[in-house]
């Protein structure tokens, strides 16, 4: 039985258009953390970027959101994930990235409280475990700190099946 992961791109339509002109650019941390997932077995991901698209169709909920952004895109971010865990109740709804780091280091991670896990710190390592542990039932905690810094000689290529299903919808990449 396989496993449904969902990359969330979410973030503030108005700052995205102002910043961005209306080129929409690859949302490269997924493709970068899929990568390192490419060794789970039955995993089958996605990638629901909300500046080119829509959720994901009904009745294929996937059994984790994973959403990452900055702090401008709070309210963007905690709408969608709504708006995701009204269509999946049982999905695990997880937070990650920049938001994660700078609310933590300003005293501010209750705000995130909503969310069933935090990662702060770098995912490459840290996602890979987590989501092994969670098929296997484990009990996990609500904040997953990576140890350190990842160590980029440990790089993989973007993950080649998420990438070519989704390329065509951007201009490029930074």
């Amino acid at each position: 039985m396989s496993f449904r992961v969902t990359f969330v791109h979410a973030v503030d339509q108005s700052v995205a258009r102002m910043q961005m002109f209306g080129i929409h650019f690859m949302p490269v941390w997924a493709y970068t953390l899929a990568a390192h997932l490419s060794e789970l077995p039955d995993l089958e991901l996605r990638l629901d970027d909300l500046r080119v698209g829509e959720l994901e169709p009904e009745g294929s909920p996937s059994d984790v959101y994973l959403f990452t952004g900055i702090n401008q895109d709070y309210e963007a971010i905690m709408r969608e994930a709504k708006r995701y865990r009204e269509r999946a109740p049982k999905a695990k709804i997880v937070l990650g990235g920049p938001i994660c780091w700078s609310y933590e280091t300003a005293g501010r991670i209750d705000k995130l409280e909503w969310f069933d896990h935090l990662f702060v710190g770098d995912g490459e390592e840290t996602l890979p475990a987590f989501l092994r542990d969670l098929r296997a039932g484990k009990t996990l905690p609500k904040i997953i700190r990576a140890p350190g810094r990842f160590n980029l000689e440990k790089a993989k290529p973007m993950h080649d099946g998420l990438l070519r299903a989704t390329v065509g919808r951007y201009y490029g990449g930074v």
